[in-house]
């Protein structure tokens, strides 16, 4: 008898556009934008001289493991938001610090969707995360 295993998936909740999502490479530009006269961003950074420096030389290949933290399962809470943030988290505690950080991803998953005015379990915005992230910060799992 062959058994088969349905892994739950939420999918992808893509963010709202948002100013910051306007990059050098960026052809459109916002109405806000377009009305001070700005009709590109390359144009932009051109007039203050930010096109004109040469790339930094970067090696083929750097190992990052030695600074992230073990894999964790989020079972099926939609949670991946809080996983990747409180991944960053112990990544950079770890880089900086030379600390294991243990955060709690629950927390700032509860927080994000309080943000939202969310109730359930139906995933949350990446970019209302980081908010949360920044606003509320992120305690350690064991409290």
């Amino acid at each position: 008898m062959s058994e088969t295993f349905v892994i739950p998936a939420m999918g992808w909740l893509p963010d709202y556009p948002d100013i910051r999502d306007v990059t050098f490479q960026s052809e459109r530009v916002p109405s806000k934008l377009q009305a001070l006269g700005q009709p590109s961003v390359k144009q932009m950074l051109a007039k203050v001289g930010a096109t004109t420096s040469a790339p930094a030389a970067l090696p083929a290949s750097v190992d990052l493991r030695p600074w992230c933290s073990p894999i964790e399962d989020q079972k099926n809470i939609g949670s991946c938001t809080a996983h990747a943030g409180v991944g960053l988290v112990e990544y950079f505690e770890r880089r900086a610090f030379g600390k294991h950080l243990d955060a709690s991803r629950l927390f700032l998953y509860k927080v994000t969707r309080n943000l939202l005015h969310w109730t359930g379990d139906t995933g949350a915005f990446l970019r209302s995360t980081m908010y949360a992230l920044t606003l509320f910060g992120v305690p350690p799992e064991e409290y």
